[in-house]
Parts: C-alpha cells; sequence; structure tokens
C-alpha cells in the first residue's frame, strides 16, 4: 500500500477493487512531475495540444488513487475505466 497522506479514504472503499487495471489520466502539463512521482514514472504519455498530457498506467483503483484525485482536484482526471465504483 502507498504512503499517501489522505490515505484513510482507502478504508472507505471495498477491498475487492484493489487489483491493478489500466487507467487512463488527463491533466495539464504542468502537473507531469506530481504525477509521475506518485506513480514512480511508470506512465505511457502522449501530448494533447499544448498543454494538456493523457497518461495510462497499470494501478489498482483504490484509495490511495481516490486521495491522489482529490489532492490534486479537478484538473487530474481519471478519464478510463469508466465503471460504477459501488454498483447498486
Amino acid at each position: 500500500m502507498r504512503n499517501h497522506p489522505l490515505g484513510i479514504y482507502e478504508k472507505a472503499l471495498a477491498k475487492d477493487l484493489s487489483w491493478p487495471e489500466r487507467l487512463v489520466l488527463e491533466f495539464p502539463s504542468r502537473l507531469l512531475g506530481q504525477v509521475a512521482a506518485a506513480f514512480e514514472g511508470e506512465l505511457k504519455l502522449e501530448t494533447m495540444g499544448k498543454n494538456k498530457i493523457r497518461a495510462a498506467v497499470q494501478a489498482p483503483l483504490d484509495g490511495w488513487l481516490m486521495s491522489l484525485l482529490f489532492t490534486l482536484g479537478p484538473e487530474l482526471r481519471l478519464v478510463s475505466p469508466k465503471k460504477e465504483l459501488y454498483p447498486h
């Protein structure tokens, strides 16, 4: 488990969401350093215009990822996978 200041949110997610899967993120190029550091540089990058990047990474869809998304705010978007975390 990654050590993150907002790691407390990890407990709120179901335990069966912890397997790695392909995630696609979009963010402004100025956040590249923070995103690359969070995923330890294991990103496949694609530029989308002048100031936007799309990155693919294998990672679990877990509380750590959710805390990263909340920490970096609306500029870091989870584009894929598009699925409901808590199906009814």
